[in-house]
């Protein structure tokens, strides 16, 4: 059975060592861990200590859930150069997953931007002791940026066999992208999205903002949310004691690591769409929008996305906003830059074998399948039930 206690640190080579934590150790290793969430190579804002550690302590979070940490030596001092958390199953067979939760996005891990192959080699030795045979599953990540590609040198280097899967284009913005492309009948429809509001009142948007009114933007965020679709469902940050808890502590304006930032429309003082997104070094990701159905007719998110986008043109206050929606959703009209985003598989010791990876391989594709099989069952079945409900 899996323990919570610190694993004894292993010795990976002459300068890394590994050790395995679980969430009861974050506190202890606080100090290192924002140190490097500060310098990491590609900055997975989902694993910041001020929004990972409140979950992986908290109720919503189970007990499989550990941290893999790669140490490099030198001058009598170490140094924490890589940062990995997991789902780390009790079956022995099982894959070691990158962690994923409905409030972590991608589970790139973080890496040391000095030696980042050398930190990722120091993490997939770990888990070859840790898990001898083991593939390692990681989720939404982005395959052409800096963290994967250091997990595929790494690989390259030492013959460990890998595969990227299921690749789709992910929309996000950059200050460079602005909203000058909107042209055409996308640049008509939110003129008259912006017409058919202004008969109502006066509207505005506002994002930077002093620290009590980032809070009062929080609190909007949550009450739209709940009055919609995902109240109905029980899914809004709301709905739930415990989500409400966790948001107002992980998603607190006063946190660094990350930085919420708040976008609220406004219409005739009274917030009628909001958006949070979670500022890191070198990125930010756009965790949550929510927009009162009332006024769906308007458009209200995709008038805010526009306006976020030209806020970020003028005050360039981050490099990139991923959007971290699935394909189709309507910020890819608004939103000109692609992300080549997946989930990749990586045989973590280099003496595994094609034959072993490629079924290893397999069977993860046979149960993302089934899952989605399963979900598209389930979506398609609540209506049903809802209307028989209704009609009795």
């Amino acid at each position: 059975m899996l323990t919570s206690r610190a694993a004894r640190p292993r010795v990976t080579s002459s300068s890394y060592s590994v050790e395995l934590i679980g969430a009861a150790d974050l506190a202890r290793v606080r100090g290192e861990w924002a140190d490097l969430f500060d310098r990491s190579l590609e900055c997975n804002v989902f694993y910041g200590p001020d929004l990972l550690e409140p979950l992986a302590t908290g109720p919503l979070c189970d007990s499989s859930f550990r941290v893999l940490l790669a140490w490099r030596q030198g001058a009598g001092a170490r140094t924490l150069a890589g940062f990995m958390p997991l789902h780390l199953s009790a079956r022995p067979l099982a894959s070691v997953r990158g962690f994923k939760h409905h409030y972590v996005i991608g589970s790139a891990p973080l890496i040391d931007s000095f030696q980042p192959e050398e930190a990722a080699n120091a993490l997939l030795h770990g888990l070859a002791e840790i898990r001898p045979g083991a593939v390692l599953i990681l989720d939404d990540v982005r395959l052409d940026w800096p963290t994967w590609q250091a997990f595929v040198q790494a690989a390259r280097a030492s013959g460990r066999l890998f595969e990227e899967q299921d690749v789709t284009l992910r929309a996000g913005v950059s200050p460079a992208s602005g909203t000058a492309h909107l042209k055409g009948k996308i640049s008509q429809n939110l003129r008259r999205c912006g017409a058919k509001l202004t008969t109502l009142g006066a509207w505005s948007v506002s994002t930077h903002m002093d620290l009590e009114e980032a809070r009062a933007a929080l609190e909007s965020l949550l009450s739209i949310e709940a009055s919609g679709w995902k109240g109905e469902a029980g899914t809004a940050l709301a709905s739930n004691p415990d989500t409400l808890a966790f948001a107002r502590q992980a998603f607190d304006p006063a946190n660094l690591r990350p930085t919420p930032i708040f976008s609220v429309l406004w219409l005739e003082g009274r917030a009628i769409a909001a958006s949070m997104n979670l500022i890191g070094h070198d990125n930010a990701a756009n965790l949550k929008c929510a927009y009162d159905e009332t006024y769906a007719a308007c458009s209200p998110g995709v008038l805010l996305d526009v306006a976020l986008a030209d806020e970020l043109r003028r005050t360039s206050f981050t490099p990139m906003i991923d959007s971290v929606a699935l394909p189709g959703h309507p910020v890819e009209r608004v939103w000109p830059e692609r992300m080549r985003c997946g989930w990749v598989a990586m045989a973590c010791d280099p003496a595994t074998g094609p034959t072993e990876f490629y079924v290893r391989l397999g069977v993860e594709q046979m149960r993302r399948t089934m899952r989605r099989m399963a979900v598209k069952a389930y979506n398609s079945t609540i209506p049903v039930l809802r209307n028989a409900v209704g009609r009795d």
